[in-house]
Parts: structure tokens; C-alpha cells; sequence
């Protein structure tokens, strides 16, 4: 595993923070395999990631310059499932496994040439950095007791479950925090739909409207749009969707919280909403890369048709 994702352009100042002070916590760096560099930041003494071990951490992918390029340091952080597995070449983030255990933080450095022999991306080709650099939080591991081990995906999925549970619980506090930093004043409908305070409403109940739409996540990452330069800026576009306005009447088969935004508005307005998970995808999530419980910020624009 040469990089972890590559969809996060930019992060907030206050969740980089945190990286800096990792990055001064102690200054030499420990040899690994190939040209892989690691130090451990906070040591757990915990046993060691095996083979074949699941384990669920939280990172910050960036250059050697700083440019982070993914990050679960986001306004809907979540740990991610990560499989420790054969390496790809020698000094392979994987490779870092091994020096690492459950509770541990750790700053690994992988060597960039070896990365873009794998990742042939744009904006790799063009990054002159030597390294690239992983800034990781391990916080749960699953290693397996042998390969007749009847408790591991058992364990490993009670854990899942645990987790979801606990994003749903933490919702309602993701969505203030986020209007806390971006500095919002938001109130919300009976139902749970937060909207501008100084938003002119109305009651479109059963009139055909003509609406443009962006379905994001809190941090920007866009999952429906019917706009075509979003949709081509975002990474989404599909060649055979039809970009433009389109003909909606409340109550004719969007999600709920969709609908009600819609119904709010009045002809020629345009604003952002936020969708809590209940009224939208829920425990599902989409069934594509939005994970379950997820709120989400959504643009709307009624048009005068």
C-alpha cells in the first residue's frame, strides 16, 4: 500500500496543528526496511501488528513540503480499515507495521520514487519531494491467532458495529463543530434540517420546481451533483448524465431532508443546507464511497422557470 488516498486537496489550519507538534515531538528517525524512515511518537507497548492483522487507524497523508493530500483529520473523522498485508516494494508503508502497535502514534517517511513506480497520478509527477510522509494514530488491532483463529472476523466485525454506533452518537456534534469553525448561524426545522437563521422560507408542498444541487460531505468531498463544472471539478462526472436544472416535485421519491430543504425555498434563492444522516442515507451510507451516518452539506438553488 503505497498511499492511502489521494481526494482531500486542502485542510483546515486547526486540524494541522496537531501534525506539527508530532512532527517536533522527537527528532530522529529509526532505519526500516528499503529507504523507510519511522519514529515513534507516543509508544503503547502493546504487542505488535502481525500478518494478516486488520487494523483501524487515523492518518495524514502529506509531502515532504507539507501538501497533505488525504487526511482522516477532517470535520467527520473516522478510522480506517487497513489490512496488513504483503508490501509492494521493500519500505512499503506496510513495511512500518511491524514497528507499530495498538495506541501507538508514529511519523513514517516512504520514499517518493518508489511510490510514483506504483501511483502514476498528476499530481505525484510533479511533486519534487523525497518522501512521502504518514502521520498515524493506531487505534484498535486485530491480529490473527492462527489460521484456525474463529474469533477474528467475529471480533473484528463486533468492532465495526461499535464504531457505527459511536458515529451516529457524535453526529449531532460533528455538524456544531463545523458551524462553530466556519462561523454559521444555523437553526434547524422540526425535524432536524439546519438551515441559514436569516433564510426567507416558504411552503412549496406539491409545485414543480427547477433546482441545482450539491450533495457534499462537511469537508467538501462531493457525492451528487447535477452541475457539470462540480461534477468535473469534484471527480464525479459520468458522460451520460445530464447536467442542468432539473424538474422536482416535493414528495416524488429524494430523501427526506432533500425534499424539505426544496419545499423551504423560495424561487431564486440559493443556499446551503445541512442534512443530518436521519434524513438522508442513515445507517447505509450510499452503498458507494459516503460512509454511513453521515451529515451532509447541500447546496440548493431554486430557479425562476
Amino acid at each position: 500500500m503505497q498511499s492511502l488516498c489521494f481526494d482531500m486537496k486542502k485542510i483546515l489550519i486547526s486540524f494541522l496543528l496537531p501534525i506539527t507538534l508530532l512532527l517536533g515531538a522527537c527528532s530522529e528517525y529509526k532505519k526500516g526496511k528499503g529507504a523507510l524512515q519511522y519514529k515513534i511518537v507516543h509508544n503503547q507497548n502493546s504487542p505488535a501488528i502481525g500478518k494478516l492483522a486488520v487494523v483501524f487507524l487515523s492518518y495524514t497523508e502529506a509531502t515532504e513540503s507539507g501538501t497533505v493530500l488525504s487526511s482522516t483529520a477532517t470535520f467527520d473523522p473516522r478510522p480506517i480499515e487497513v489490512y496488513a498485508t504483503r508490501p509492494q516494494f521493500e519500505g512499503d508503508l506496510q513495511d512500518a507495521f511491524q514497528y507499530l502497535s495498538e495506541g501507538d502514534s508514529a511519523i513514517v517517511k516512504v520514499s517518493m520514487d518508489s511510490i510514483k513506480r506504483f501511483n502514476h497520478s498528476v499530481q505525484l509527477a510533479k511533486d519534487t519531494s523525497k518522501y512521502m510522509v504518514y502521520t498515524l494514530k493506531i487505534n484498535r488491532v486485530f491480529n490473527q491467532e492462527g489460521k484456525n483463529d474463529t474469533t477474528f472476523l467475529p471480533r473484528v466485525e463486533a468492532y465495526k458495529r461499535a464504531e457505527l454506533l459511536r458515529q451516529q452518537a457524535i453526529e449531532d456534534n460533528k455538524i456544531k463543530h463545523f458551524l462553530a469553525v466556519k462561523k454559521l448561524n444555523y437553526k434547524t426545522t422540526a425535524s432536524g434540517l439546519w438551515y441559514p437563521a436569516d433564510l426567507k422560507t416558504t411552503n412549496n408542498t406539491g409545485k414543480a420546481l427547477y433546482v441545482s444541487y450539491v450533495i457534499s460531505s462537511l469537508d467538501g468531498k462531493v457525492y451528487e451533483t447535477n452541475v457539470l463544472k462540480t461534477a468535473q471539478a469534484g471527480g464525479i462526472y459520468r458522460p451520460y448524465k445530464i447536467y442542468q436544472a432539473r424538474k422536482m416535485t416535493p414528495g416524488q421519491g429524494h430523501f427526506a431532508g432533500f425534499e424539505e430543504a426544496i419545499t423551504l425555498l423560495q424561487k431564486g434563492a440559493k443556499t446551503k443546507v445541512i442534512i443530518p444522516s436521519k434524513l438522508a442515507y442513515g445507517a447505509r451510507g450510499d452503498n458507494t464511497d459516503m460512509p454511513p451516518f453521515t451529515p451532509l452539506l447541500c447546496e440548493f438553488e431554486l430557479l425562476n422557470q
